[in-house]
């Protein structure tokens, strides 16, 4: 039963009956437009027996009320309960059968489960003892909704009930870590598939041994041990105070190679952790460290792990406004210092460029700069070449030290080179007035521009570059007003790019253009402030079903408006027929629709693009697809060209029929479906039932297509099952597949562009596919298909 609210927090309410004993399952289905919501589902007393808070708003969206026993025979109630707009809903109820219940056995074999039933639970009965540790492996073999959120829960629960662990999985192997049994009894695992998950698991029981311990006497050697499900191996060695060691681990697992790590102490205290198994460390004192290791998730195997010994810091001295430095590790763990001295109040820019290789891991190098007093000034995380850090100012005199960290077990070199940018470069302009420049020689040297300008006064900005080095930097640009507000800003565009956009002028006073440069660009920046007309915007009036209108800008920094007439409910589809010629193939006119409230309408609302642009005008662009407009009054299309563009642009505003319907037949005869209007889609409907399988067949005759594809999408009733199609190898539309659930199933037709044509399409009933045995060694056998997409195969036996 499907439901639309009419009114913003109107609540969507569906009834059922239902008995007394019987257990149900309610899915949930976004249909059309929607808000966020709750759900409950309601006793015939009104108590609450379900609840769900994330009937999420994006149409097709499922979500669900989670199994309940019905209390007594009544009138049950679903309420959805949107949070602020209106909404459209599906909902349906399902009866579901008793929980799995079976049987396991610690150190016994995987026990299979299969959910075919949405809302069924399972329950894996076995025999503990107190002090046992227990590891349960869960495997999902397959799954309903795979590369989602939706995921197979799972919990360990004691003899009395109450819950020891748990855990969900997704796909593949996971499962619940390693638990101790505090008593001894009988003990559950319960399985249970969130929403409208279905699929197959198996579950596992293992006995977690004792932790197992491998001395490793050498240094820089490779040591190995085997672990089970849930056990844990330490690597120990002989540590001297002051001594700096690396160490890693991984483990060779079907699950996985990641491990956790801890450093423990000859006292017995942690010194270090790493959830990635490496770890660096400074031993504080001399005796027997452990490096202790424990896998990640479901994870047996061999576990391999080295003790490195790092030898001191590789350091540089580095100069400020001198040359670069480079710096250069050797050994894993090893870090390396650059120092430079500075003056108070110095203005420093840090490059830097790194070769630096980590085998596994992390991929992040830690940079910190430190103060003359050791405190921290700056930190990152990774070298992006050139820059590392940006300019700022230094507060106290003294030696400064960049400490760098490389990750895991990197080795390599990091190239660091220090400027003092000097005094920023400035230049005042005027409206209409001549180019200005302004030039930086250092990097991290920024440039101002500022310009007087009256209110009301409506300006652009054009900008260049010369001499930039390196010749692929650039500038980006920050305008602000005289009370400081920004105007607008880009920080890539005014260099190389030649255009800022036009902006009328709010208050009298003085504008600021700030320069800044992408990375370590230097050069000269020219700027010039020109003036726009009083009325800059270009307007043109379209008539829906009417012919084209154009309309043309002048002068750059010009927008432009094309506005019709519509009714309440009326369809239509906007057509671009020609675009204002662009001198780049990265410039595009930005298109947005407009109601007669002022409020952007539409797919992404607003900011659409005619690309790429027609060739002729019998080659249009679809600009705005088939949509209902809500409400009548005047609908304005604003046109705002790019950098220096302007020219013309023309758009045709066509009226959309109802869509074309058919109705088909599983195993029926062919039925077609003609549409007669640009923007006019299709709709062929077809009845099937659950594991029905079926090849669907097409022919397609269009005009105007202009080589673009019809698109044909099938869902099923709640639009939880979708396949996307075209025909591009005719007739072949859509190959043979297994239809999930019963009920009513659409094929939406939508041509490209203005095209319109007769669509065909018929759907055959397909058998089993046929089989035949065939002997080694004997005669031919013959197998025959009899429906389009039935398939055969033959099977034979053969000796090794």
């Amino acid at each position: 039963m499907t439901l639309g609210t009419t009114v913003a927090k109107q609540h969507a309410v569906f009834q059922f009956a239902g008995t007394a004993g019987q257990r149900v399952f309610t899915t949930l289905t976004t249909v059309g437009a929607a808000d966020d919501a709750a759900a409950q589902l309601l006793s015939p007393t009104g108590a609450v027996l379900a609840t769900s808070s994330k009937v999420w708003s994006f149409p097709g969206n499922v979500a669900s009320l989670d199994t309940a026993a019905l209390p007594a025979t009544g009138q049950y109630t679903i309420v959805i309960a949107p949070e602020t707009g209106l909404a459209t809903y599906r909902a349906q109820v399902t009866s579901v059968p008793a929980d799995l219940a079976l049987t396991g056995s610690i150190g016994g074999a995987a026990v299979q489960l299969n959910f075919d039933k949405m809302g069924q639970n399972a329950a894996i009965s076995f025999a503990g003892t107190s002090g046992v540790k227990v590891f349960t492996v869960v495997t999902v073999t397959h799954t309903s909704a795979p590369d989602t959120y939706t995921s197979f829960d799972a919990s360990l629960l004691g003899p009395d009930g109450a819950e020891l662990s748990g855990a969900f999985n997704y796909s593949g192997i996971g499962g619940i870590g390693a638990t101790e049994l505090p008593d001894t009894g009988t003990y559950k695992v319960v399985i249970d598939p969130a929403d409208t998950l279905t699929g197959a698991v198996t579950v596992q029981l293992f006995a977690v041994p004792a932790d197992t311990t491998v001395a490793a006497p050498v240094a820089n050697k490779t040591y190995q041990g085997t672990v089970s499900y849930g056990q844990h191996i330490g690597f120990t060695f002989s540590g001297t105070a002051g001594q700096k060691i690396l160490a890693e681990a991984s483990i060779a697992s079907s699950a996985g190679t990641t491990v956790d790590a801890w450093l423990i102490s000859p006292s017995g205290s942690y010194l270090a952790y790493d959830d990635g198994g490496n770890i660096t460390a400074t031993l504080t004192t001399s005796g027997t460290y452990t490096y202790f290791v424990e896998p990640e998730g479901a994870e047996a195997g061999v576990v391999s792990a080295t003790i490195h010994t790092v030898p001191p810091d590789a350091t540089a001295t580095a100069t400020v406004g001198g040359p670069a430095v480079t710096v250069t590790t050797t050994t894993p763990g090893q870090g390396a210092n650059v120092t430079f001295n500075a003056t108070a109040g110095q203005q420093v820019l840090i490059t830097c460029a790194t070769n630096l290789v980590n085998t596994g891991g992390s991929t992040f190098t830690t940079f910190n700069l430190l103060g003359p007093t050791g405190t921290q000034v700056s930190s990152t995380y990774y070298c992006a070449p050139p820059v590392l850090f940006s300019r700022q100012t230094l507060s106290a005199a003294g030696t400064y030290k960049l400490q760098i960290i490389p990750p895991g077990t990197a080795t390599g070199s990091v190239t660091i080179q220090v400027f003092s940018p000097p005094a920023d470069p400035t230049a005042v302009a005027t409206v209409d007035g001549p180019v200005v420049s302004v030039a930086t020689t250092v990097p991290g040297q920024t440039a101002t521009v500022t310009f007087q300008a009256t209110a009301g006064q409506t300006v652009y900005l054009t900008c260049a570059g010369s001499s930039l080095s390196p010749s692929t930097g650039g500038f980006g640009y920050r305008w602000t007003d005289p009370s400081g507000a920004t105007v607008g800003y880009d920080n890539n565009q005014c260099v190389p790019d030649t255009f800022i956009d036009t902006s009328t002028v709010t208050s009298t006073g003085v504008n600021t253009i700030k320069l800044t440069p992408t990375g370590v660009t230097t050069g000269t920046v020219t700027i010039q402030v020109h003036s726009v007309a009083a009325t800059p915007t270009a307007t043109a009036t379209a008539t829906v079903g009417g012919p084209a209108a154009t309309v043309t800008t002048t002068v750059p920094g010009q927008k432009a408006t094309i506005t019709f007439t519509a009714t309440a409910n009326q369809r239509v589809y906007i057509a671009c027929l020609k675009t204002l010629p662009l001198t780049s193939d990265s410039d595009q006119v930005q298109f947005s629709l407009l109601d007669p409230s002022g409020h952007a309408v539409g797919p992404g609302l607003g900011d659409l693009e005619c690309y790429p642009p027609p060739t002729s005008t019998s080659h249009p662009v679809t600009l705005f697809d088939s949509e209902t407009l809500t409400a009548a009054g005047t609908y304005t299309v604003t046109i705002d060209p790019p950098l220096m563009e302007f020219g013309s642009t023309t758009l045709q505003v066509y009226s959309v029929p109802p869509d074309a319907t058919a109705t088909a037949t599983v195993g029926g005869p062919a039925v077609s479906v003609s549409t007669t209007a640009v923007g006019q889609n299709a709709n062929i409907t077809f009845n099937a039932t659950a594991n029905q399988r079926v090849f669907i067949s097409g022919t397609q005759t269009e005009a105007n297509a202009n080589g673009g594809y019809t698109f044909y999408n099938m869902t099923d009733w709640s639009q939880a099952f979708f396949s996307f199609s075209y025909l591009d190898a005719p007739p072949t539309l859509y190959p043979t597949q297994v239809l999930p659930t019963t009920g009513t199933y659409t094929i939406a037709i939508d041509p490209p562009g203005i095209a319109t044509g007769k669509f065909t399409i018929q759907i055959y009933l397909v058998p089993a596919d046929a089989t035949a045995t065939a002997t080694v060694g004997g005669g031919p056998v013959t197998m025959t298909t009899t429906v389009p997409g039935q398939q055969m195969s033959a099977t034979f036996t053969a000796t090794a």
